[in-house]
């Protein structure tokens, strides 16, 4: 076993989980079994090593050896500061810098006067410690410090102290760089100073709303209450502290708890904390970004005439591929933030975009890029967490990761494209909004009425940045343009597409649960129903239908729990998943004619206005002339409305956004000798490889509290029976509705074995 050479009391720097990061330990013994036991200076706790370990933690850097520590200075002293080597002639050193390096450089000089000579005295044991032996020491080794550049002759009081730090032939340049023989700034003042400073810190540190000059007077108010209590008992008072001094121990006092206590976490990590690295790929599609922002530009909208009714801020919707920074998807809309969005531009993202190829052409790759990403990058907005956005993707094959709340160095790569959008496209047309809104109203700027261009001019614009230039500048950690970094990564790995692109619009969309019956589905007041599709589905999951659901009567049918996928944008169908057979089945609206190029939310607030008039709105054409009216009504009320409920009203009238074009049926790839040619790799959809009824489980609550017992609505039924009837009448007296008579409907009977059927009615019979 190897015997180190350490002495009690030497004190170490130890790095280690265990010790954490830069632990200051003092060495206390040697045990007999060969370990050796330090002391945490911090906390105080013991920890032993063994004496092996703790050689090789030596040679690797984990502990060091701290030969010095000054009392002043928390921290042990071991490097030498860059001023002291810095040239003060520089001439780009400001006054103050080169002031600054001048003070350093002479004490750099001093110290090194003072180790030449300590060495030398160490050297000469037989040199006593007073005054005439030493100078006499000094004279002897004067022209050898010179011939070192040593021009400056310590004193034998200078000799004297430096002499107890250390010991010989281990004394070090930055043992005698410190702050010795400098005196602390603290004991010039009395003690009520010092409450007063501690307390003007902490009333500082503690609120958010706590200005400086609260804090400043918070101490003079203490200082002047020290001040005559000292005038009272016939003692001198101290001279009245600088204003300036104060506010600078205010500001020296901030740590990382206090700033937390102050302004919050999120702000003491971005001041005390490193940024952390963001996302990386290994290959294109790996890894993608969804974002949203506000464009900086107004917009014009324009009727089916072609006349402008309003002026408005798209919202950009994009995608960024995190390997090669290529964008993959851009979309200009008027709708804010939603699953809409969110839909279409992942539908871009994984189709073919023609509508660039007809325009452009390949253009050095700048335009082929789409596929089917594997991990979708999304913020926490509501339209990213919701259940029909994972199930969504889930049913794609496709795996979401949420970026941290209000972290935007995560998504930084389609953070930085809505900057370089801003800064090259956006705040150079008409209408651009380039400064916050106090600025623009100080420079006297109306954006708002110097829009010309529409929401699909400025989409063009934005494709045509994003091809001719964005895509073909350098990626900045691939060192080559996106283009060519998408395309390389492609030509290793292939891209990867879904079997039947066309399940997108079956599986994106909002996903929520509904019962089968053989009436068809029933959603949010729409009857979705088909007599061959509605009858396919039901011999096909009729068998899986629980007991619970199952008809007491043969004259009765089942009603089975599905799962329905429906379009925001359009109420005209929904989807309803077959888990036996593995595939969507698409439901027609019974209401065929009122539901056309109709989305869910003007279903609804066309009901509402229905109700509102008391029109009748039962059959299709009672729905379709209330449709109309409408329509008619939102037109002249654009123009009166206030500008939040223009909004509304323009996104309501704004057509629906369009999907992405292009169309995969099947892709083929030729075999190589090698194996390594270019393949179109498909990815089947993951949900024809699961099972059950895939209708998800509750989720994690958000936010709200759980009610314990009845729910809400029960406990209003057991306080007020006769609430629920009363509110009815009421509401039925209040506002009659027309009705019109319903259509009579026979009940079917599905018979699925007719020979068993036969048999026991042959039975009966007998």
């Amino acid at each position: 076993m190897s015997q180190l050479p350490m002495q009690p009391g030497q004190t170490f720097r130890i790095r280690s989980k265990a010790a954490g990061e830069g632990a200051i330990f003092d060495f206390k013994e040697r045990l007999r079994s060969g370990r050796l036991v330090f002391v945490n200076q911090t906390t105080g706790r013991t920890r032993t090593i063994d004496e092996n370990e703790f050689e090789l933690m030596r040679g690797v850097g984990n502990a060091a050896l701290l030969r010095y520590r000054f009392a002043s200075d928390q921290r042990p002293r071991e490097h030498i500061e860059p001023a002291m080597l810095a040239d003060p002639n520089n001439q780009k050193l400001t006054n103050k810098q080169r002031a600054a390096a001048e003070a350093a450089s002479v004490k750099y000089e001093k110290a090194r006067a003072v180790l030449f000579f300590i060495r030398k005295w160490d050297e000469a044991p037989e040199v006593a410690d007073s005054r005439r032996p030493v100078e006499a020491l000094t004279r002897r080794f004067r022209n050898e410090a010179a011939a070192q550049g040593i021009t400056w002759l310590p004193s034998y009081s200078t000799l004297h102290r430096a002499r107890r730090i250390g010991q010989p032939g281990q004394r070090t340049l930055a043992m005698y760089l410190g702050d010795h023989g400098v005196h602390d700034p603290e004991k010039r003042y009395p003690p009520f100073v010092l409450e007063a400073k501690q307390a003007a810190i902490d009333f500082y540190w503690s609120e958010r709303g706590v200005e400086q000059l609260d804090a400043i007077s918070r101490f003079f108010e203490l200082f002047d209450i020290g001040v005559r209590k000292l005038v009272a008992a016939g003692l001198k008072p101290p001279k009245r502290v600088d204003r300036t001094t104060v506010r600078l121990w205010i500001l020296k006092a901030e740590t990382y708890e206090r700033h937390c206590k102050k302004y919050g976490r999120p702000s003491a990590d971005r001041q005390f904390h490193g940024s952390s690295p963001s996302i990386d790929a290994e290959h294109a599609l790996q890894y993608v970004m969804i974002d949203h922002t506000r464009c900086d530009q107004w917009a014009i909208v324009l009727d089916e005439d072609g006349n402008e009714i309003f002026r408005e801020r798209p919202w950009i919707v994009a995608a960024v591929d995190v390997y090669s920074e290529l964008v993959l998807s851009l979309i200009l809309t008027l709708e804010p933030p939603s699953l809409t969005t969110v839909t279409a531009c992942l539908k871009q993202v994984m189709k073919p975009k023609n509508f660039l190829l007809e325009r452009y052409g390949e253009y050095k790759g700048a335009t082929t890029g789409w596929g089917a990403p594997f991990y979708l990058v999304v913020d926490n907005g509501w339209e990213n967490v919701g259940k029909s956005f994972q199930t969504g993707c889930e049913s794609l094959g496709i795996r979401v990761k949420w970026a941290p709340v209000k972290t935007g160095e995560y998504k930084t790569f389609v953070e930085h494209l809505f900057h370089v959008l801003n800064k090259q496209v956006w705040h150079k047309g008409d209408g651009a909004v380039p400064f916050k809104p106090s600025e623009m109203s100080a420079l006297q700027l109306k954006p708002r009425e110097e829009a010309t261009r529409t929401v699909a001019e400025l989409e063009a614009l934005g494709w045509d940045y994003l091809v001719t230039r964005h895509n073909l500048e350098d990626c900045r950690r691939r060192r080559m343009a996106r283009a060519r970094a998408w395309s390389k990564s492609l030509e290793k790995v292939g891209r990867n597409i879904l079997d039947d692109v066309s399940a997108l619009d079956r599986a994106l969309g909002a996903v929520d649960s509904a019962s089968l019956t053989r009436d068809g589905v029933l959603v949010d007041g729409h009857r979705f129903h088909d007599a061959a599709l509605t009858g396919r589905l039901l011999d096909s999951l009729v068998r899986h239908a629980p007991p619970s659901r199952q008809p007491r009567s043969r004259l009765r049918g089942a009603t089975i729990p599905v799962q329905v996928v429906k379009d925001p944008t359009d109420c005209s169908f929904v989807n309803v998943w077959d888990f036996a057979a593995k595939e969507y089945v698409r439901l027609p609206n019974v209401d065929r004619r009122f539901s056309s190029g109709l989305s869910w939310h003007g279903a609804g607030l066309i009901k509402d206005f229905a109700r509102k008039v008391n029109a009748a709105f039962h059959s299709d054409e009672e729905k379709l002339a209330a449709r109309s009216a409408f329509t008619h009504k939102l037109s002249g009320d654009i123009a009166v409305l206030p500008f939040a409920e223009q909004r509304k009203a323009v996104r309501i009238r704004q057509r629906e956004l369009e999907r992405a074009p292009g169309d995969i049926v099947e892709a083929y790839a030729e075999p190589s000798p090698m194996g390594m040619s270019t393949a179109e790799l498909p990815n089947g959809m993951a949900a024809v490889l699961q099972a059950g009824n895939r209708i998800p489980s509750k989720g994690v609550r958000r936010g709200r509290p759980k009610k314990a017992g009845k729910t809400q609505r029960s406990d209003l039924r057991a306080a007020h029976p006769k609430a629920g009837v009363a509110a009815a009448s009421t509401q039925q007296s209040a506002s009659p509705r027309p009705t019109t008579p319903c259509p009579t409907r026979e009940n079917y009977y599905v018979v699925s074995d007719s020979k068993s059927l036969l048999d026991d009615l042959a039975k009966d019979l007998d």
